[in-house]
């Protein structure tokens, strides 16, 4: 944020003392009033870019310097050409348009990183543009599966949308392109977790577990049970080649059902990894060496949340991991010790496949979210007793997460927002219906605020907020009160510094929000 010059902090207080505090008082007030606007001047000016197509998305980076836009063709009578539209690279500096290409919005995704603009093109090849003139930098048949912002290198995987399970893991360089190792790595349910352990490893979940070398590819290996494939056969066809064979024939296709993603979080503590699959419950050394293995009952297991403290580890199974044609799992609580992993206890608290949305952690309880019931229990080593609270569906609609985030209530003319975030005493619920309830320890709901008066935060500095509003958004200052609206727009925002960036209601500009 750019901060005024000594002159100018000189002069504004070098009038006489009474009329500083005069000028001072008269400050305090205006600002304590109720929805009142700050003056047209001290507010920064909106910019727009004006673009002769339909925007169809952006995106800035992070330095303020290029917004790139994506946009969809029309045809003569305004309608969206199918599949076709334009890339263009746009520079705020100068506020001029540095290059444009074809885009085929239906299988390329763009993106903006620190050395080009990165074009996914339908799982095929990937392309890296310069930012000058839009040249080509490389061209690289598959796509890359995530960028390493530390190092400024991609793990890359040589894959078609109808061929995922190439198990050459190759580690390239951002500018060139070029593999600076390749390495066996599996992953036939998707690549999965990636955890930076410290400047040289990386923690990989993908169908198992990996520890990999950033600099030669070598590492450890620990085989997991993250997920797998099930085969059943059905009819699927019918042909007749009466006229070739004299017969109907009839044969039967396969039916494969991917179960992926039944695994814990990771807990790295005292130089050991602590994990759960869908088998096990396993502590690993910091070579993946196995230090000991807790098998998990089969019919229950799904994915699951594990904590723990000095002696010992709390597992929370969600009772929800999706087939293509089923649920798995059922929920479960169980607690485990640390040092050698025996069952402390296991305590199904649902009878039948029931999902848990969510559970945090207030202390040392645990609440556990269905849809129509919280399930609290505490963690301990004596008890596996659980609480069942339940919960007004009908009139708040079904559970559905905690809002860990910042959330603004507005008042009844939207020109005052009460920020309220989730703490020891009061926490927020989301429901289906969007409503947000505050409630208390006893899970009692204390105020229940519906859609229409809950604002998140899409950017904010040090003296105003800009909330977002059902496409309005509202700036206030740093106390919640209204200083303008800015109605019309199309979300989501791209922030970069004190600058958001929105798309107008009509799609033809891209609005500049600087923020004081």
């Amino acid at each position: 944020m750019n901060y005024e010059n000594n002159k100018t902090n000189k002069s504004r207080f070098s009038f006489p003392l009474l009329k500083h505090k005069i000028a001072l008082l008269s400050l305090i007030i205006m600002s304590l009033l109720p929805g009142q606007l700050i003056s047209a001047q001290a507010l920064k000016p909106i910019k727009s870019y004006s673009f002769s197509e339909r925007i169809y998305s952006i995106q800035s980076d992070t330095t303020q310097h290029y917004l790139l836009v994506n946009t969809r063709s029309l045809t003569k009578s305004g309608k969206y050409l199918k599949n076709k539209g334009l890339m263009i690279l746009f520079d705020l500096t100068t506020e001029k348009e540095l290059w444009r290409k074809p885009f085929n919005y239906a299988i390329q995704t763009a993106f903006i990183y620190p050395d080009g603009v990165l074009v996914k093109n339908d799982f095929k090849s990937t392309t890296l543009y310069q930012f000058a003139d839009g040249k080509k930098l490389w061209n690289i048949d598959g796509t890359f599966t995530i960028y390493d912002n530390k190092t400024d290198k991609l793990f890359w995987y040589k894959y078609s949308a109808y061929k995922a399970n190439d198990k050459h893991l190759n580690y390239r360089d951002f500018k060139t392109g070029k593999i600076l190792w390749t390495t066996t790595l599996p992953h036939k349910y998707g690549w999965k977790d990636l955890y930076i352990v410290n400047d040289s490893v990386r923690l990989i979940v993908s169908d198992d577990l990996h520890l990999i070398n950033i600099h030669n590819g070598s590492g450890y290996h620990y085989t997991a049970e993250t997920g797998e494939i099930r085969h059943s056969d059905r009819i699927t066809n019918f042909f007749v080649t009466a006229l070739s064979v004299g017969f109907l024939g009839i044969y039967a296709q396969p039916k494969v059902s991917y179960v992926k993603n039944t695994y814990s979080n990771i807990i790295y503590q005292d130089a050991h990894y602590y994990m759960a699959d869908s088998k096990n419950l396993f502590c690993l050394n910091d070579t993946l060496g196995e230090v000991w293995k807790q098998t998990l009952p089969k019919k229950l297991i799904s994915s699951s949340h594990i904590l723990s403290d000095s002696t010992h580890i709390y597992m929370t199974n969600y009772g929800r991991e999706n087939t293509n044609d089923k649920e798995i799992g059922i929920p479960f609580i169980a607690c485990y010790n640390r040092k050698d992993g025996h069952l402390i206890y296991l305590n199904q608290i649902k009878d039948k496949k029931a999902q848990i949305h969510n559970s945090f952690h207030k202390g040392n309880k645990e609440y556990i979210l269905f849809d129509k019931e919280i399930v609290c229990r505490t963690l301990s080593t004596d008890s596996s007793e659980v609480k069942v609270m339940p919960w007004d569906a009908k009139k708040y609609g079904n559970l559905n997460s905690i809002v860990f985030n910042d959330v603004y209530f507005a008042n009844a003319d939207s020109t005052i927002f009460r920020k309220m975030s989730s703490d020891y005493y009061r926490i927020l619920l989301l429901t289906d219906t969007n409503t947000i309830c505050e409630v208390n320890e006893e899970m009692q709901v204390v105020v229940a605020h519906p859609f229409s008066e809950c604002f998140y935060p899409a950017a904010q500095s040090k003296n105003e907020i800009l909330l977002e509003g059902y496409g309005t958004l509202f700036l206030t200052n740093s106390l919640g009160m209204l200083q303008r609206k800015i109605k019309d727009v199309i979300y989501p925002l791209n922030t970069s510094g004190n600058h958001v960036y929105v798309i107008s209601k009509e799609k033809d500009k891209v609005l500049d929000i600087t923020l004081r």
